[in-house]
């Protein structure tokens, strides 16, 4: 699978996941933000961002976690609740990356 694949794939599941907060009328959504590294190369700099796809979790200044593995709409929704609303933690993210 090339890499402008994965890109899109990984774009569109994270485009589902979010929708699901989106249209959840009891809480603010999460921002989603897509760069292009190739473009914005010193905010990829900034957040040491070196291959694609990656999603980071953000909060203020702070990178929380790095998710560089391919992930469902399902998976990130779980994820995104995790780190944003107070959610267990899933099963498959790294404890020592956190």
């Amino acid at each position: 699978m090339s890499r402008a694949t994965k890109n899109w794939k990984t774009l569109k599941e994270l485009e589902k996941a979010i929708q699901v907060y989106w249209s959840a009328k009891d809480r603010l959504p999460p921002r989603a933000v897509k760069i292009d590294i190739n473009i914005e190369r010193d905010l990829a700099y900034a957040l040491k961002v070196k291959e694609c796809p990656q999603i980071l979790f953000l909060l203020g200044n702070r990178i929380l976690y790095r998710e560089k593995e391919f992930r469902t709409a399902d998976e990130l929704v779980q994820m995104i609740a995790h780190f944003y609303y107070k959610a267990r933690r899933p099963s498959w993210i790294d404890k020592t990356a956190v």
